[in-house]
C-alpha cells in the first residue's frame, strides 16, 4: 500500500507535515511505499489536500510522477501559491482545483489533461500566463473566471 507524503522544505532540514498545520513555505509531494523506499510511487493515482488547514503557508508545490489527478478544491484558498509543477501524467484537474491561488503568475497544465473541472482557476487574480503543453479539448466556462490579469493562453498549433 502506498501513502502520500508532504514534506516541507525548511533550508536543508526537511519536515513530515503533522497534524494537518504547515509552518514552512514549500511543499514537495513524494509517493513512498509503506517501507519507506519509495517503491510506489507509480501506485499513487489522485491527490487530495483539503486537510490541510493552514494553506496561506504554501509557496510552492511540485507533484510527483505517477499522480494522475488533482482532486476538487486540492489547493482552494492557497493565496501565497507562487509556483506548481505538475507532471506528464495527471490526466484531471477537479473543480476549484487552484480557486483563489492568488499569487500564482503561471501555470503550465501538462499534455495529457484532458478533463478540467469547471472554476478550476477561478479567482486567481495575479495569474498572467497559462500553457498547455497540448491540445486541452473542452475548457470548462469559468476555468479562468476572476482572473483579471490573464493576458497569454498558450495552446500549441495543430496541423491539420
Amino acid at each position: 500500500m502506498s501513502e502520500i507524503k508532504i514534506t516541507i522544505n525548511s533550508g536543508t532540514s526537511k519536515r513530515l507535515l503533522t497534524s494537518g498545520k504547515m509552518c514552512d513555505k514549500n511543499i514537495l509531494i513524494t509517493a513512498t511505499g509503506s517501507d519507506g523506499t519509495g517503491g510506489g510511487s507509480s501506485e499513487v493515482t489522485d491527490l487530495a489536500l483539503q486537510l490541510i488547514s493552514d494553506r496561506e503557508s504554501i509557496t510552492s508545490v511540485t507533484i510527483p510522477e505517477g499522480v494522475t489527478e488533482i482532486e476538487n478544491y486540492t489547493f482552494h484558498g492557497c493565496t501565497n501559491l507562487q509556483s506548481v509543477t505538475l507532471p506528464e501524467g495527471v490526466t484531471k484537474i477537479g473543480i476549484n482545483a487552484f480557486r483563489k491561488c492568488s499569487s500564482l503568475t503561471l501555470i503550465e497544465i501538462p499534455s495529457t489533461v484532458f478533463s478540467f473541472g469547471s472554476d478550476a482557476f477561478n479567482d486567481c487574480t495575479n495569474l498572467k500566463t497559462v500553457t498547455f503543453k497540448g491540445t486541452p479539448g473542452i475548457i470548462p466556462s469559468g476555468m479562468f473566471l476572476g482572473c483579471t490579469n490573464l493576458t497569454d493562453i498558450y495552446v500549441p498549433w495543430a496541423e491539420g
